[in-house]
């Protein structure tokens, strides 16, 4: 059987790995690839973060109307890396007594994330992962971070399907959301934090979005958005949300049975 994360599968000529199915054959023509990646990551960022290092990833399955890095997400940009090399990058950032290797934004290159991570384990580096997610994953692709991954960092975004096709790009957000969430709570439990976004004018759904979620999960709320890239499309994401609107949802989290995490 030839694993998903394994070279042979992602060369197929009809990628699947994240929830666009776009089909692409990533190899051949990595910009027809609804992420804009071809067969190599492409790596925005890295460097220490605090007791950890961390890796951004470019290229994204969404396009947020309000993304604060479309360098990054929208136009894939940043250096592409071999398995090799991003296998040398990972040890590079396990020195100087960092604690765990952060991976930000993988999920459209989890098949390289998974090579990587198999050459440098063989190497001797073997920090703990985390992963952090827009929350746009296949819950079938998460499945195969099970034993990999130590805790894993999601946002969850909004709550309605028609919200979701004009502010991210994707109508199925939340429910493909939810089932990855999950997932990732079914595999690490209580090393799962969630972090939600306040939107302004109710526009993520603070509570309807949060309510799949069980009881004592962390959650994380985001109270500093500003309007960024192509905000200005929508009229609710051209303002900062209000104080009230932060606290209804403080609130929400709260009533809900979640715990909140500054």
């Amino acid at each position: 059987m030839v694993l998903a994360h394994s070279p042979s599968a992602l060369l197929s000529p009809a990628c699947v790995l994240c929830p666009r199915r776009c089909k692409a054959d990533r190899a051949a023509t990595p910009g027809k690839a609804a992420c804009g990646i071809g067969r190599h990551a492409r790596v925005a960022a890295a460097g220490p973060a605090g007791m950890a290092g961390a890796i951004v990833f470019a290229g994204c399955a969404l396009r947020c109307l309000h993304c604060p890095t479309p360098g990054a997400a929208w136009n894939a940009e940043g250096e592409e890396m071999p398995a090799g090399r991003l296998a040398d990058l990972m040890a590079e950032l396990a020195g100087g007594g960092r604690r765990e290797l952060v991976l930000v934004n993988p999920g459209h290159v989890a098949t390289q994330v998974l090579e990587a991570l198999d050459i440098s384990a063989a190497h001797g580096s073997r920090l703990p992962v985390t992963w952090r997610t827009h929350g746009y994953e296949l819950a079938s692709t998460i499945a195969l971070l099970e034993g990999r991954v130590a805790a894993y960092v999601a946002e969850v975004k909004l709550a309605d399907p028609v919200k979701g096709r004009v502010c991210l790009g994707v109508a199925d957000y939340p429910a493909v959301n939810r089932a990855a969430v999950l997932e990732m709570a079914r595999q690490v439990g209580g090393r799962l934090l969630v972090r939600h976004l306040i939107l302004p004018g109710g526009l993520a759904g603070t509570r309807e979005a949060l309510a799949f979620l069980p009881a004592g999960t962390r959650v994380r709320l985001v109270a500093g958005y500003r309007p960024a890239h192509r905000a200005d499309r929508h009229p609710l994401l051209r303002r900062p949300p209000t104080p009230d609107e932060i606290a209804q949802a403080r609130v929400a989290v709260l009533e809900l049975g979640l715990i909140p995490e500054d």
